[in-house]
């Protein structure tokens, strides 16, 4: 029979290489970042774009929305590691929604007039959206700990606000259309999944 001391030998000789997760910044950078350059390349070869800022207040909203989706996105994969402080994301993530809100708040009280659609936008949101919800699937799938955590699902609904993001420079700017069209439309197939998933 074989000692203690062989035994861990033994099984510290035999021992497969052990994998590491990235951190949340890398996968910030890889997935967020890595699925705007995908979603990008296929909006483009669906119609042809042209990024067109009118103005400061579009400015501002543009880098308010880019603020609120890594602050979103970011505490999503913070959520995917056991044990992980969120104090200070949850705070950025909290100031930079209310820099969103009040962006959008001004568009209420001072409408844009660019009024160029896009066409079929709203599906091309949607296409996005099924395309970040299997991404944001797969990651999940591999952590057992992150399916508990409701703040986890975020990651399902930050991804596709890329479509948010992307339209928010390239189609109309008043303020029902982005409502209807880059809102509403990349969140209902995560909230479906979201449901459908929480429900099993």
């Amino acid at each position: 029979m074989k000692s203690t001391e062989d035994l861990i030998k033994e099984l510290s000789d035999n021992h497969s290489k052990i994998n590491r997760n990235f951190s949340p910044l890398i996968r910030l950078i890889i997935f967020l970042y890595g699925t705007f350059l995908l979603s990008s390349i296929a909006l483009y070869f669906d119609s042809p774009y042209i990024f067109n800022v009118q103005n400061l207040p579009h400015l501002f909203e543009i880098f308010c929305m880019f603020l609120f989706i890594n602050a979103l996105s970011y505490i999503g994969f913070l959520s995917l590691v056991p044990g992980s402080d969120k104090t200070r994301s949850f705070y950025f993530l909290m100031i930079t929604a209310l820099l969103l809100f009040l962006a959008m708040l001004f568009r209420v009280l001072e409408p844009q007039t660019y009024s160029i659609i896009r066409d079929n936008c709203e599906v091309e949101a949607i296409g996005v959206s099924i395309f970040t919800t299997i991404v944001g699937h797969l990651l999940l799938k591999k952590s057992e700990f992150a399916q508990t955590r409701y703040i986890s699902y975020t990651i399902f609904f930050a991804l596709p606000m890329l479509a948010t993001f992307f339209l928010h420079m390239t189609c109309k700017l008043t303020f029902i259309h982005i409502l209807s069209c880059h809102i509403i439309s990349p969140m209902i197939v995560p909230l479906i999944y979201t449901i459908i998933k929480r429900k099993k």
